[in-house]
């Protein structure tokens, strides 16, 4: 079961949100300084498709959609059948979350995930107490994409 949690937390929150800054660096993306950005970002990996979306006015992000897609061996279960029982708990502790959007498949092969949290309505508070979810800085401040993209760089991915 923790490998279950951990593979879980790993795939859907691979980001670590990072508070407003007024960091500016070369960015890998075309940026708005004052318009809407949109970027898309995917970890390359053979064990899951991972893809991060953020939506931003700015460099203040307002939505994060991220889609997981993995075996159930990559999750630490057999079968369909113990993917449904495993993630409930999973399932339950998402969507008690005001402002997030939890979906999950169970495929013949494997689990897909959606994630879309919407940073103007989520209890941030409520945010924090997910597992898995990680931040740096005051994100009551607000998201930075910039900081944001550049964190996920660093992590691996790449943007689209």
């Amino acid at each position: 079961m923790k490998r279950l949690w951990t593979g879980c937390f790993v795939a859907i929150i691979a980001i670590v949100l990072v508070a407003c800054s007024d960091a500016d660096e070369n960015l890998g993306f075309d940026f708005d300084e004052d318009g809407k950005n949109t970027v898309t970002m995917k970890l390359p990996s053979d064990e899951l498709t991972n893809t991060i979306t953020l939506e931003a006015d700015g460099d203040k992000v307002h939505t994060q959609t991220t889609e997981n897609e993995a075996s159930y061996d990559h999750y630490g279960v057999s079968s369909k059948a113990s993917a449904e029982v495993a993630f409930n708990d999973v399932i339950a502790q998402y969507r008690k979350v005001e402002g997030l959007v939890y979906d999950v498949e169970f495929l013949e092969e494997g689990v897909h995930e959606t994630l879309s949290i919407d940073f103007d309505k989520v209890d941030i508070d409520a945010l924090k107490e997910v597992p898995g979810i990680q931040f740096d800085g005051n994100i009551k401040k607000g998201i930075s994409l910039k900081a944001t993209v550049s964190q996920l760089e660093e992590a691996g991915y790449v943007v689209e």
